[in-house]
């Protein structure tokens, strides 16, 4: 017993010098305008993520008493049907991929009447528009008068799409002969909301893109890709993915609508796509991965001609941030992001990168677009953010086992 309270003894002492020397070692580092700046930036940064998280306590308290009945989910008519498909392609400075992709989007169209291909111009310096004109006159092309971004581009275009089964295509994915007719078939089932397709690079034989899954855990919010951990396909039979990539989405017009589109609190571009599809999944409605439609992928064929690797690192930062003020309801785990981001930012400012820095502040100027985006999501709310994270994820743990293989993954 003695001994072990001298033990203790000693190792408060020693707790207690380590303290003292932390704070000389601070009270130095503060005498210098760069410990001020970056204690001053800190300081700031966590008292505007408390109030974050305070902020939603709140909405939630007043969710509860302005919307004790959840608002129903509109009835639609039926699911999206073969009568023609709609292929629609936001494009800015892509002319150089046309005639590789576009005779594959007419090639996958044949066997459906009445289909279309629709590109929308965000305001090309290329000579994308004219190009279109003299050498594609079967595009049906929208040319805007003024550069939206992608996720605008893309409401443009599906929302003046004349059939309710719409391909939402990046301008670099070309398509195979055969890819749509599976996709199809999942899409004509009245609870799909999208579908998505299998990806490869443009070498035709590097995985790029397979079902995507998340987790839920106490350090951050991890969001990753088949592809991202296995060199080979592993999920082979259709199976519900955390969302569809923008790149390749099959969709249910009505639905897309119903929802309101891509968000444009995600301007420039990155995480409208996930953000969609989580509110599909609250609402009760499913995405799919279907592995065996294909399609190819340039990745990043256009984005990196216009974005600095720096500024997209503080916009990715910004968006994920955005997406769970806005779709995460569930309170723990909110708190765990919140926390996470906080970290990140500090090391940053140690490091001399201000990209979660600059990213909150970006998030602070959208808190009352996100707010109220969050009031209006838990109205319609059916399925815990628990269960779309546990069935997403099931999903892809149980293919891996299937096959021998250790799951991977955050």
């Amino acid at each position: 017993m003695m001994l072990n309270s001298l033990m203790k003894t000693s190792r408060g002492f020693w707790d207690v010098q380590r303290f003292f020397r932390r704070i000389r070692r601070a009270a130095g580092f503060l005498k210098s305008r760069e410990g001020a700046r970056r204690l001053w930036k800190y300081s700031f940064l966590v008292s505007a993520l408390r109030l974050l998280g305070r902020l939603s306590e709140v909405e939630e308290a007043c969710s509860r008493i302005l919307f004790s009945k959840r608002k129903a989910v509109p009835h639609l008519k039926g699911p999206a049907s073969r009568d023609g498909i709609s292929i629609v392609v936001p494009n800015y400075n892509g002319m150089r991929y046309f005639d590789t992709v576009i005779p594959s989007f007419f090639a996958a169209l044949r066997g459906f009447e009445q289909s279309e291909v629709l590109v929308v111009d965000d305001v090309s310096s290329d000579g994308s528009v004219e190009y279109l004109r003299e050498k594609y006159p079967a595009v049906r092309l929208i040319a805007l008068d003024k550069n939206v971004g992608f996720g605008r581009a893309c409401n443009v275009g599906i929302t003046n799409a004349r059939h309710r089964a719409v391909y939402l295509l990046n301008s670099d994915i070309i398509l195979e002969q055969d890819g749509i007719g599976p996709m199809l078939e999942s899409l004509e089932k009245e609870d799909t909301f999208a579908v998505t397709p299998k990806l490869y690079l443009w070498d035709f034989v590097t995985f790029h893109s397979g079902i995507n899954a998340a987790k839920m855990n106490s350090e951050c919010f991890p969001v990753w890709n088949e592809a991202n951990y296995v060199n080979t396909p592993v999920v082979e039979e259709t199976s519900p993915t955390f969302y569809a990539i923008g790149a390749a989405m099959f969709v249910d017009k009505e639905k897309f609508l119903q929802l309101g589109g891509f968000d444009p609190i995600y301007v420039p571009y990155c995480w409208e796509d996930i953000d969609i599809c989580y509110r599909a999944w609250k609402r009760g409605w499913r995405v799919l991965y279907e592995p065996t439609s294909i399609a190819y992928h340039k990745s990043h064929g256009t984005l990196a001609d216009v974005t600095k690797p720096t500024a997209k690192l503080a916009i990715e930062c910004k968006n994920s941030l955005l997406f769970m003020l806005k779709n995460i309801h569930d309170k723990r785990l909110l708190g765990f992001h919140l926390e996470y981001v906080a970290r990140c930012a500090r090391a940053g400012l140690d490091n001399g990168t201000f990209e979660y820095y600059d990213a909150c502040k970006m998030v602070l100027r959208q808190l009352s677009s996100v707010l109220r985006g969050r009031m209006r999501e838990r109205r319609y709310a059916r399925v815990q953010d628990a269960a779309i994270f546990a069935l997403t994820y099931d999903a892809y743990s149980a293919a891996l086992r299937r096959k021998g293989i250790e799951v991977a993954g955050p």
